[in-house]
């Protein structure tokens, strides 16, 4: 199997060495330090909400990439849907919520971001349809 290199990215030291500490013992995994974040086949992105220096993160990290595909995994407690549309524009595949984001779950994101796997948050895809659907209580999005 193909080891999938991994750039963890966080403004939180204590967090991303606990991240770091998920994926460097991980067999499908290898960790990459900063000085080579442009190799990086998929980046764990964290922060407790989305904001502008996130997305900017994010921005900068798909526009130095030189890897074909580059893939991002968000662990966040909060992201706005505008902000996920953008973030989806520069690679983001999979957001995980902080809470859930045990070494299983954030291993498998990893692996499933680099296999084009995508993983959400179902509450968060529901919060956002309740924010468009109209007050009638019915469903703006179409039947399929």
């Amino acid at each position: 199997m193909e080891l999938v290199r991994v750039l963890v990215t966080t403004s939180d030291p204590v967090t991303g060495a606990g991240l770091a500490s998920y994926l460097e013992d991980h067999p499908s995994t290898t960790l990459l330090p900063k000085e080579k974040s442009t190799e990086a086949d998929v980046c764990v992105v964290v922060d407790d909400h989305v904001g502008t220096a996130t997305l900017t993160r994010m921005e900068n990290l798909a526009r130095r990439s030189t890897t074909a595909g580059m893939r991002m995994v968000l662990i966040t407690d909060l992201i706005q849907e505008q902000q996920f549309l953008r973030a989806v524009h520069w690679g983001l595949s999979s957001v995980l919520l902080r809470k859930e984001a045990e070494r299983e779950r954030v291993v498998k994101a990893v692996i499933g971001a680099h296999t084009a796997r995508a993983e959400m948050p179902p509450v968060m895809i529901a919060g956002w349809q309740s924010t468009c659907a109209p007050s009638s209580g019915t469903s703006s999005l179409p039947e399929s």
